[in-house]
This record gives structure tokens, sequence and C-alpha cells, in this order.
């Protein structure tokens, strides 16, 4: 189910990172969503189309992360499937 925002200043982008590389990608989830709530109910992160293997580790991180509460992607018009709305707590 797409999650609709309307402008968010923050905002994280992965698109380029590679999800096996040292250091992983997780860790700077970790740190962003950390330092971002629970002053703010929604954040983006970008992990763009690709070959799907970013979307693909930041959503399974996502689904046992303690600082979000819901995730998915964006609606069609604001970057769908390319970008993940997250709702913190």
């Amino acid at each position: 189910m797409p999650l609709s925002y309307l402008v968010t200043p923050y905002t994280l982008t992965l698109s380029h990172d590679n999800p096996n590389a040292t250091p992983s990608p997780l860790p700077r989830i970790e740190h962003f969503l950390r330092l971002i709530s629970p002053s703010d109910f929604l954040v983006v992160v970008i992990a763009g189309h690709g070959t799907g293997v970013v979307k693909k580790v930041v959503r399974e991180h996502l689904k046992t992360c303690r600082y979000a509460t819901a995730h998915g992607p964006a609606d069609f018009e604001q970057g769908g499937d390319a970008l993940m709305v997250v709702a913190l707590e």
C-alpha cells in the first residue's frame, strides 16, 4: 500500500549504494532514523530502481527497524517504487 507524503526535508539517498559493499548501507539507515525519530513522523528513503537489490535489502531491514512503524512505496506521482516513505514512531 503506497504511503503519501507532501514534502519532507528528511531524505536519505541510497540509490547508488551497493548492499553487499563494506560498509553496508544499513547502518546509515539506522543512524538517519535515530537522528530524526521521533521529531518528525515521515521520512523518505530513495533506493532508486536499478536491479532492485537495494530496495529489497532496505525493505527487509525496515520490517524489524525499531524506529519505523510503517513503510511503503511512495505514490506513483511522487516517485513510486523508487522511494520508500517511512513513518516513525
